[in-house]
């Protein structure tokens, strides 16, 4: 590999454990985001006259994507298996080799990736599994990916018709999210046919509470009354699902402390109020967070062996829901909703519920925040021996052909374009093999569609209205941290300092949790710990990457 420096530092992210999650949000602060819906609808009408693409005979690309969480329903284990991606080759005649490394194992396959002699042509990840590694700017540096700006002009007009008007960006927040600190187009991400509000949040048992007579619960009392009832009355061992970071993918259940857990990547301990930057660990609402958690886990309301998931939500692994151990857990929009189909459990009833308070009334401010622009995307590493053909291939699935197959499938088979949109038909929507619309979704379509269709699902009202009123009218979001922009060495440095304290985190939060260690008599050395690890210099990091983006586009 071309020049690649610094392996030390990547090796130390071996110990991260990293989301992998579909499009979560990396993009313009909410009163733009209209602003930027126009933008996306822009676009998809520029595409509708696909460009003719034609690459070498025999072209092959090589993509490194985290693997697939199979289920056996489903059986499909890898994305060469995937109705979309074939007919993807198809259409432009290169064969895609992809590497997939496990599911929940990609923290450390792209730490011992980076660090090898031999990277694939492309990955397709999200922005915070590079965060591990100094970020984008860092890579580039190193010599390890490569900078896509200088290739955009030349290679890729479909894309460069999404960014650019009359040789500028159409706005400043896609600037922000587009280039890195240094100027650079470290990543090209995926933008939603239409806005997309909060996609994650909790979900209980509500055929229990009816059968017990609960209603649904508001405070953290409230939680403590159902959760009991759920384990001594149901038979719930786990009634609370965590992941091994003691938190869900965000730290969204923490909000009532006025923090956010440590989620399901390193980044999200941070937040900020007012523009200045927090660590969670570091708050008293941490300390109270996990001292409640420790009180609920003594007393048999959290699985008592949720250190050793490997999953980022309980729902990657059905069995879990189907075996009545877990009444309450972080959900996908697209995932409760079929959660009885799926399981085959009869009379099974998971309803979405207000985000956990202190006190009825009372405000939150930490969500998955509405999205426009993914926060993953495709990254071309600089061992890719054929730039042009990559980048033009990457263009092509601008085109409208291409943006239906990714989020649809094949045309014929498993959607239809009705009214000049494509939509699903039966093998998808009332599958003759009796998948659940969202297997049958998984098993033909995809979620790395250029101009994402995430609405493609049809979403019934009640299930929108949770998105858009239950999940977002108590929880503003304020304290949310958008986007950073990290130079190279500030990158290196957060990088470096926070393997260490990360790894320390979520040690002393289980130990906490568990019971291993007093947060009364042992709270004091823990932050003192991380604090000799340079957690106060991190912050100051995030803060500058925080303030930079807010400060940009470069000029």
């Amino acid at each position: 590999m071309k020049g690649l420096k610094k392996i030390a530092c990547l090796l130390l992210a071996m110990l991260m454990i990293l989301s992998m999650a579909a499009c979560n949000p990396t993009n313009p602060t909410e009163k733009e985001t209209e602003k930027q819906t126009e933008k996306a609808t822009e676009k998809t009408d520029e595409t509708e006259a696909p460009t003719e693409y034609q690459f070498p005979e025999g072209a092959e690309i090589s993509i490194w994507m985290e693997g697939i969480n199979y289920d056996p329903q489903v059986g499909i284990s890898t994305r060469s298996e995937m109705l979309c991606w074939q007919t993807i080759e198809e259409m432009f005649g290169v064969k895609l080799n992809f590497i997939e490394p496990a599911y929940g194992t990609k923290a450390d396959a792209l730490s011992i990736l980076l660090a090898s002699n031999e990277l694939p042509d492309l990955f397709y990840t999200k922005k915070a599994d590079f965060d591990a590694h100094g970020g984008l700017d860092s890579l580039i540096e190193q010599g390890a990916i490569l900078d896509f700006g200088e290739y955009i002009d030349e290679y890729m007009p479909n894309y460069a018709s999404y960014l650019y008007q009359d040789g500028t960006f159409k706005s400043d927040d896609l600037q922000r999210a587009t280039m890195t600190a240094t100027g650079k187009i470290g990543m090209i991400s995926p933008i939603m046919k239409t806005e997309q509000g909060p996609w994650l949040g909790y979900v209980v048992r509500q055929d229990w509470l009816d059968e017990l007579g609960l209603e649904q619960p508001v405070t953290y009392d409230d939680w403590h009354e159902v959760l009991t009832a759920f384990k001594e009355q149901k038979g719930a061992t786990g009634a609370l699902w965590l992941n091994a970071r003691g938190s869900d993918q965000v730290g969204i259940f923490g909000a009532g402390y006025d923090i956010t857990g440590l989620g399901s990547t390193v980044a999200n301990a941070f937040f900020q109020k007012d523009g200045k930057v927090y660590y969670s660990c570091l708050e008293e609402g941490y300390k109270n967070y996990i001292a409640m958690l420790a009180q609920w886990y003594s007393e048999g309301l959290i699985d008592p062996d949720f250190y050793t998931s490997t999953l980022i939500r309980c729902e990657k692994d059905m069995s879990l829901i189907a075996s009545g151990k877990v009444g309450a857990c972080a959900s996908s929009i697209n995932y409760f909703p079929n959660y009885a189909t799926t399981t085959g459990v009869e009379g099974m009833n998971f309803q979405p519920v207000t985000y956990p308070v202190l006190e009825e009334g009372q405000t939150t401010h930490v969500r998955i925040v509405n999205t426009i622009i993914c926060d993953e995307g495709w990254v071309i590493s600089a061992d890719c021996e054929n730039v042009e053909m990559v980048c033009r291939w990457i263009d092509a699935l601008w085109t409208q052909e291409a943006i239906d197959v990714l989020n649809f499938g094949k045309e014929g088979v498993t959607y239809e374009i009705v009214n000049g949109e494509a939509q699903f038909n039966d093998m998808v929507m009332n599958n003759p093999d009796g998948l659940t619309k969202y297997q049958a979704r998984t098993k033909y379509a995809s979620t790395a569609g250029m101009v994402y269709d995430w609405m493609r699902d049809g979403f019934t009202e009640e299930v929108l209205n949770t998105q858009n009123h239950l999940w977002l009218d108590t929880n503003d979001g304020a304290y949310v941290i958008v986007n950073k922009s990290l130079t190279s060495e500030e990158g290196d440095e957060w990088s470096s300092i926070m393997a260490d304290v990360d790894t320390a985190a979520v040690e002393w939060t289980v130990k906490f949790i568990t019971g291993q260690k007093s947060v009364e008599d042992d709270w004091d050395e823990f932050i003192s710990i991380i604090k000799s690890m340079g957690i106060e210099r991190a912050i100051e990091i995030y803060q500058a990457g925080v303030d930079r983006y807010m400060t940009l586009p470069v000029k």
